[in-house]
């Protein structure tokens, strides 16, 4: 049986001992069977989180959650007294 990973990460592989305490041999070993056959796929510039949160910092919490509104405030607290 078969399974498929999808591993993401923002380190380049140099960069993987500190993830593991410093020990370079378990790193190099980790990550060799781990890219054995697998498919590495390379992207560059800014992840699509980041762009998001830049693009529209009003509207996005500090947690990624869609800020609060006027609006959705009013309605909390007009459930609260209930």
């Amino acid at each position: 049986m078969q399974h498929a990973w999808w591993i993401t990460t923002n380190l380049a592989f140099g960069e993987w001992p500190k993830v593991f305490g410093g020990d370079e041999k378990l790193t190099t070993a980790l990550l060799d069977r781990l890219a054995e056959h697998a498919a590495i796929i390379t992207t560059r510039g800014r992840s699509f989180r980041m762009r998001r949160r830049s693009e529209t910092p009003a509207q996005v919490s500090s947690t990624g959650a869609p800020a609060a509104t006027e609006s959705t405030t009013r309605k909390a607290k007009a459930t609260e007294k209930r």
